[in-house]
């Protein structure tokens, strides 16, 4: 083993934590909702233009974090989703 704790071990989960806790640090222009070894990232924009620059930038940055210190993201559990709000005529 090169890298890492073996599965199941006692530490592994506080090792863990430890670890992912910096990634909050070097993520800019987001916000990053962490539990256990889940992450939500949040991106608000004024329209779709900027929010995809800001996922650009946000996925290099990620990318960058993620290679640095050789973790990968299982991309089947990716998942996107879009909120708008309802902005109504009848006040």
């Amino acid at each position: 083993m090169e890298h890492g704790v073996p599965q199941g071990s006692i530490l592994g989960p506080l090792l863990f934590l430890l670890y992912i806790n910096a990634l909050l640090s070097h993520i800019n222009e987001t916000k990053l909702l962490l539990y256990a070894d889940d992450m939500n990232i949040l991106l608000t924009g004024k329209n779709e233009e900027e929010l995809y620059s800001k996922i650009l930038v946000v996925t290099k940055q990620l990318d960058g974090w993620l290679c640095k210190n050789d973790l990968v993201v299982n991309t089947i559990k990716k998942v996107a989703m879009s909120f708008h709000y309802s902005q109504s005529a009848q006040l």
